[in-house]
């Protein structure tokens, strides 16, 4: 297994001390979460006693807060309590060179937690700070939403770990963590269930949404202890399992893998002229361009109307930008869906898409089409159009400043 796809969180020293020896070798571990703190009711420092151990610290250890810090108290002897052991903690993984911190997120403000936040994202350089949010508690997506945008900087460098709890909330909310930056679901050994030979397993709804996030490349923290008595291994097995056959990706998530957070920069196609590389990305949409020739297909069939005994009508199909093509292929394949035979002038002003354009008429199946080399605000058509086409570029009204 090379995927870093399993991890799991130990919260004492006990803990450490017996699994040390086979978290990566024999449970097969990617990664391991560790207190930098023991958790305890009066907030002091108390580091565990692990130094020694040789973890690779920077690229296998998430270093954890205790979860009952709270600096955003209301309490002030609490807030200064916990803003004292947050510093420490921070101060530690320094220290141990730890790469990734992982704070719990509690209730709905948190900008002192903010403040504290964006001094450690400088003093560390942007080291990334994960932090863990229970998915059942209420308003759970707007607190997260309002915290994250509380930071002017430094954004990439935050994570969601979801924690999954007995109940899942609604699809649509499931749809929403998962197109925000959740690296990783906190899973707890409570949450499964035996099968019939007593292995552990998880219910089918959990088993769907996990195979979904496997498929946003989201990873998963195990916490708790063996409650089922097969070893730690057997539910880092399982959820292996899970990882192999959590399907293919669908179409629209391949194509968006990695730009779900990805502010495009405008695209002005009336001003400059695009290059190769910008129409080959957008061409890749699996989507947009069926929709196209779903809607020029209706358009024809709506248009259709011959007298009676009089032939089908040609259609003139203007489409007005034309790019690299794409469009004029979905106008051809409405046309050969529907039966109804068209003619198309494809217009674009950039001198070296035309290039492309034209060496599409080497192929028979473009021989209806026209091309214009000319900016279509000072192009004279021939004939009047039956159907106009043409493309918004990007994100839908607000990307492609052309009128």
């Amino acid at each position: 297994m090379s995927e870093a796809i399993c991890g799991v969180q130990y919260s004492t020293q006990a803990e450490i001390e017996k699994n040390t020896e086979e978290i990566f070798d024999v449970q097969r571990f990617s990664f391991v979460a560790l207190p930098l703190s023991e958790a305890n009711p009066n907030l002091s420092f108390k580091p565990l006693e692990f130094f020694d151990l040789q973890f690779e610290w920077s690229s296998k250890v998430i270093g954890t807060v205790p979860a009952n810090v709270n600096v955003d108290s209301s309490n002030p002897e609490l807030r200064g309590k916990s803003e004292k052991l947050l510093q420490r903690c921070f101060k530690l993984s320094q220290y141990l060179g730890v790469n990734t911190l992982l704070i719990h997120l509690n209730g709905e403000y948190n900008q002192n937690l903010t403040r504290h936040c964006l001094h450690q994202l400088h003093e560390s350089q942007g080291k990334p700070i994960w932090f863990k949010i229970n998915i059942s508690e209420s308003n759970a997506w707007q607190s997260w939403n309002t915290f994250y945008s509380l930071f002017p900087t430094g954004q990439d460098k935050l994570a969601v770990v979801l924690e999954l709890s007995p109940c899942l909330p609604s699809l649509r909310e499931l749809d929403r963590w998962l197109g925000d930056v959740v690296l990783a679901l906190s899973i707890d050994t409570t949450l499964f269930v035996p099968n019939k030979e007593d292995f552990p397993v998880l219910r089918r709804e959990y088993q769907t949404f996990i195979k979904r996030a496997f498929r946003h490349k989201v990873q998963v923290l195990v916490t708790g202890s063996d409650c089922h008595g097969k070893g730690m291994d057997a539910y880092q097995k399982y959820l292996y399992h899970l990882y192999q056959n959590k399907g293919k990706s669908s179409e629209y998530e391949t194509f968006s893998q990695g730009y779900e957070e990805l502010l495009q920069i405008p695209l002005q196609p009336l001003k400059d002229n695009l290059e190769n590389s910008t129409y080959e990305i957008f061409e890749k949409d699996p989507i947009k361009y069926r929709q196209y020739e779903e809607a020029v297909y209706r358009a024809l069939i709506d248009r259709n109307a011959p007298l009676p005994g009089e032939p089908t009508p040609i259609q003139v199909i203007m489409v007005v930008g034309a790019g690299r093509g794409p469009l004029i292929r979905a106008s051809l394949n409405a046309s050969k869906r529907s039966n109804i035979p068209i003619k198309v002038y494809a217009v674009e002003k950039n001198e070296c898409a035309v290039l492309t354009l034209r060496n599409l008429l080497k192929d028979p199946y473009f021989s209806e089409v026209t091309i214009v080399d000319s900016d279509m605000r000072s192009w004279t058509p021939p004939e009047k159009a039956d159907i106009l086409v043409s493309e918004l570029l990007g994100s839908f009204s607000d990307n492609e400043l052309s009128p």
